[in-house]
């Protein structure tokens, strides 16, 4: 009997329904040529982005991307993070997550985890350690089904939350940008957007304001105690999201 034509057991209801055959492939062909050429295509569009929002960190001399690329690759192509548990080990914090289709298909899997005797996270909080776990678990889930996109898009197959503690390369910033300080008509300027934002009754994630969501954004993601600390890539990517009112 040909399976397209046939009926299974529904595991929610346990009824019978009709039998769809699911997509080849991602790209919705088995054609290689159609794959490469489409997988391209999300390549060149994902480092558009990748570069105009920062969304990197030069280590070794490799570019390693951030989550949000991941994250807006799966987006593109239809898979999407799934946090499945996240649990409290004895200096830290582990987490799963899969990477799904909307129909629910499973393309990927990863465990990641964030400890007290990595340098950076010795002294941070435990919702930090177990966000970036989760970020972690989040980057290798994805590059399972979609890091060949990244690579064919230029960047290094291993996400930069899991290099935070490697050298980096010369005069690069977390982000990639150069390392010159942001001035303070820059920072400003950045607070002035920020307030705007918070006048015009657009609400910042967490709810207490764009002025808190931002000193937690800089401190979870570049470790800054400070505004002051930022560089001028990274003010640069945190006023590009702030004049479109959208979160980091």
């Amino acid at each position: 009997m040909n399976p397209a034509d046939s009926e299974i057991i529904d595991g929610e209801t346990g009824e019978l329904v009709p039998y769809t055959p699911a997509p080849p492939t991602l790209f919705g062909t088995s054609n290689p040529k159609d794959v490469i050429a489409k997988a391209s295509e999300s390549a060149v569009a994902l480092a558009d982005v990748i570069r105009s929002q920062h969304l990197y960190k030069t280590i070794g001399g490799k570019n390693h991307v951030f989550v949000e690329a991941w994250t807006l690759l799966g987006s593109m192509l239809g898979v999407f993070p799934v946090v499945v548990w996240t649990k409290p080990l004895e200096n830290g914090w582990e987490a799963r997550v899969e990477a799904r289709t909307l129909a629910g298909d499973l393309v990927g899997a990863a465990e990641a985890e964030c400890r007290r005797d990595e340098p950076t996270w010795a002294k941070r909080a435990d919702y930090a350690l177990r966000s970036m776990a989760q970020t972690r678990a989040t980057s290798r889930a994805l590059r399972g089904p979609l890091g060949f996109i990244v690579v064919l898009a230029g960047y290094s197959a291993t996400a930069a939350e899991e290099m935070a503690d490697a050298p980096q390369g010369p005069n690069q910033s977390a982000t990639g940008a150069d390392t010159k300080k942001a001035t303070q008509p820059q920072i400003a300027r950045m607070m002035t957007l920020a307030g705007k934002l918070d006048e015009k009754g657009v609400e910042a994630p967490g709810g207490n304001g764009w002025e808190a969501y931002i000193k937690q954004y800089i401190s979870d993601r570049w470790g800054h105690d400070s505004r002051k600390d930022l560089t001028r890539g990274q003010i640069e990517h945190l006023m590009s999201h702030l004049e479109e009112g959208v979160p980091f």
